[in-house]
């Protein structure tokens, strides 16, 4: 018995490459991102960040005079809360 394969062409898709078509202009696109006013106001305005910064500044202040003394109990209690399951 002999089998035959049936009429179908084997596909050359690399025999005759082709070249992609060069640009002719000479432009070139730039992403570019706007903020909105509304945006640019909202940004400074957070009371979160605000009160968080006051209270490092006072911190800061009060390790620079001195004056802030850290409880060793409450941060041994602190660390023995936290690590206990």
């Amino acid at each position: 018995m002999k089998i035959k394969p049936f009429h179908v062409q084997p596909l050359h898709t690399f025999a005759n490459p082709t070249k992609p078509a060069k640009a002719t202009t000479n432009s070139s696109f730039i992403d570019k991102v706007e903020i909105s006013s509304v945006a640019m106001d909202m940004r400074g305005t957070n009371p979160v960040e605000q009160a968080r910064a006051e209270k490092v500044a006072q911190l800061k202040a009060g390790v620079q005079s001195g004056a802030y003394k850290v409880d060793a109990r409450k941060v041994a209690q602190d660390m023995l809360n936290y690590y206990r399951f």
